[in-house]
């Protein structure tokens, strides 16, 4: 990775872990790592679109 590139978009490829399911937030939504990395890449270079492709119950 280069150390100063310019990223705009981020797929995460998971199961229930990418989604953050089990780490809910205080409002009951989830928020997994895709999502917090997302939201790094986009307060340093936006803007960032990010989708995750993880169906419940394939893994």
């Amino acid at each position: 990775m280069e150390p100063n590139a310019t990223y705009t978009s981020l797929v995460a490829v998971g199961d229930s872990f990418t989604e953050g399911m089990s780490d809910a937030l205080p409002d009951g939504t989830y928020r997994g790592w895709a999502d917090l990395l997302a939201a790094r890449l986009a307060a340093r270079t936006p803007p960032v679109s990010s989708t995750r492709i993880s169906p419940y119950g394939e893994s």
